[in-house]
């Protein structure tokens, strides 16, 4: 059990006992996928060395039943996830379920990439303002995320609406074809849609604990609703056209992408439960010394916990920054 007070985790003295009954056969399944990987490989020919040795070993290899791997690749689903398209589905979800809209209008750019819109409630009164800034530059921080420009906050009983930004490091069209997005782009999307919608709705008196500004535990949650819309039929009958022809999706391709969500969950929850692991072996330090984060990491997913090469923490300590928030 674990007391959340004010942000802070008070951890009882027995933290790693209530991980040491998941950590097995978590560690079984993931062993488990592992082999059906390599077996599948093997008989094509392909080296699972030279791949990713993440839970992604083989980028291509994206559904699995009864032992059996269908092939769904990025190249057969890119060209109906057009950047343009996406953004127009993300915009009609949010119309959809929250009745706001977003017009396009003329305001202060810190870079000529970024778009900008005005974000409207239903009865078209200003909720705040939207900028995107979607594609890759030299000097720009990689990923994608989402952050306020200005928070929401009441003054004088008037509401002061927040300027928010949505930033992601997605590849510039080129004259004859437009910015194509595979589904964890665009999925990844979705989500800091979601963070956005956070900011834009939030209707707080104070901006220190308006929008994405709650405790750590709820932030991903509308990130996280709007994420799991990205891949629902509905939604890909709706913004998934192919950029030539303007076809929709093909049925077969919804399906492979539907259960794709149930392929690799041995990998996907043992990575999500060694970074846990490590994460409170880190926080649970009593005294402080110098030591070798390396090396500690090593020890806390490897030494300690068994956990196999084909699954490496997406991200390490030195650089992954929100383990610090």
């Amino acid at each position: 059990v674990y007391l959340i007070r004010h942000g802070e985790v008070q951890v009882p003295g027995n933290e790693k006992r209530c991980y040491s009954s998941a950590e097995y056969p978590l560690s079984v399944r993931g062993e488990k996928q592992a082999r059906q990987l390599r077996s599948w490989a093997q008989e094509r020919g392909i080296s699972l060395i030279a791949a990713s040795p993440s839970g992604r070993c083989v980028k291509t290899a994206e559904l699995m039943s009864g032992g059996k791997i269908e092939i769904i690749t990025d190249e057969a689903l890119r060209p109906y996830f057009t950047l343009e398209n996406v953004q127009g589905g993300i915009f009609f979800l949010a119309n959809r379920l929250y009745g706001i809209t977003f017009r396009p209008i003329v305001a202060p750019l810190y870079n000529p990439d970024c778009l900008v819109y005005e974000v409207l409630d239903e009865d078209e009164s200003h909720l705040g303002v939207l900028y995107f800034d979607y594609y890759v530059r030299e000097g720009k921080s990689g990923g994608a995320w989402c952050g306020n420009f200005t928070e929401q906050y009441y003054e004088n009983g008037e509401r002061v609406a927040p300027v928010v930004g949505v930033v992601t490091n997605y590849a510039r069209p080129t004259r004859s074809t437009p910015t194509l997005l595979n589904l964890d782009e665009t999925k990844t999307l979705f989500h800091e849609f979601g963070h956005a919608l956070h900011g834009l709705l939030s209707q707080c008196t104070y901006n220190k604990v308006s929008g994405t500004s709650v405790p750590r535990d709820f932030v991903e949650l509308p990130s996280q609703i709007m994420e799991n819309w990205a891949a629902e039929p509905e939604m890909l009958e709706q913004y998934a056209l192919h950029y030539r022809t303007n076809d929709k999706i093909p049925e077969s391709l919804v399906r492979k992408i539907r259960r794709s969500a149930q392929f690799n969950q041995g990998f996907e929850m043992t990575e999500l439960l060694a970074a846990a692991l490590s994460d409170m072996d880190i926080h649970s330090q009593r005294e402080y010394a110098p030591f070798d984060v390396d090396a500690f990491e090593r020890e806390a997913l490897y030494a300690k916990r068994g956990l196999i090469p084909q699954i490496e923490p997406r991200y390490r300590y030195p650089y992954f920054s929100h383990i610090f928030d």
